[in-house]
């Protein structure tokens, strides 16, 4: 380190060692001011000692200073986040205090904001949960499962976990809520593709064909309950999900294609009636 030019809160600055290829020798400056940090460097060619480095450090300070005055200018706008009905960690609360099947308590992670890059519009007859949490930005969100649970199918043994969403939209959020768009395509359209978004923001799409719509036994403003019959593995795929008011609740597991699913949603509905008890959301709120 090396005495730094005086700008900002604090300064800080640093002079290398000369490349052995280049003769060039590295000078960093960072300077904090406020909560601001700016940080920058040059090669600099023929530096014998501290003195030569003066006038680069000097030339970035000047930058430096013009920045931070700008920013003064100019602060940044932060838009603040919509009212919401319910904050994060009252939502992860809520779902925390819910039993599942036999009883058992949700591993959860803690709730937040969404807050995602929008990754387009919701298409029609189109299951993705990239753009359906993209066009929920403001809203807050807490996901979890439910631990497995074992059933005997003939003389077989069969393990499924359950999946769980809780969302509780903006109290301003505009209608068509994107749950009701969801929700009325997996109600209707005969054939639904689904679109899967990888972590480098590409995807892939996979048709769902074998589809079984089901009864959901919940007092809701808005519901779907769907099966799909997955081509490779044998096993339905099974979806539901209910909104009342701005909260909305959806869950997923799978289940033996030889067996009837209807069971299997009895009692993901018995979960989304917990929650909206617990909540005390009253129906109608749209």
């Amino acid at each position: 380190m090396i005495t730094p030019p005086s700008a900002g809160d604090r300064s800080y600055a640093l002079m290398g060692r000369p490349d052995a290829q280049s003769g060039a020798t590295g000078v960093g400056l960072r300077v904090l001011a406020g909560t601001i940090s700016i940080s920058m460097f040059r090669a600099v060619p023929s530096l014998k000692s501290e003195a030569d480095a003066k006038p680069t450090l000097d030339a970035m300070a000047g930058v430096a200073k013009e920045l931070i005055h700008q920013s003064l200018k100019h602060p940044p706008v932060v838009t603040p986040p919509p009212a919401n009905a319910m904050s994060p960690q009252q939502l992860t609360d809520l779902l925390q205090s819910v039993s599942g099947p036999g009883g058992k308590k949700v591993d959860t992670a803690a709730g937040t904001v969404v807050d995602g890059t929008s990754v387009g519009p919701i298409e029609k007859c189109t299951y993705s949960d990239g753009t359906y949490y993209s066009a929920l930005r403001g809203s807050t969100w807490v996901g979890g499962e439910f631990p497995a649970s074992m059933t005997t199918m003939g003389s077989t043994l069969f393990i499924a976990g359950l999946t769980v969403n809780l969302v509780s939209m903006p109290t301003g959020a505009a209608q068509p809520y994107p749950f009701d768009k969801r929700a009325a395509d997996l109600r209707d359209c005969p054939v639904i593709q689904e679109q899967v978004f990888s972590d480098t923001a590409s995807s892939s799409t996979s048709q769902w064909t074998s589809i079984r719509r089901l009864g959901l036994d919940v007092a809701a403003d808005s519901t779907y309950a769907i099966a799909h019959e997955h081509p490779d593995s044998g096993v339905w795929h099974l979806f539901v999900g209910a909104r009342k008011g701005t909260l909305s609740v959806e869950l997923a597991t799978i289940w033996p294609v030889g067996s009837d699913p209807q069971p299997r949603v009895d009692e993901m509905a018995a979960v989304i009636n917990e929650v909206f008890a617990k909540a005390g959301q009253p129906a109608g709120g749209t």
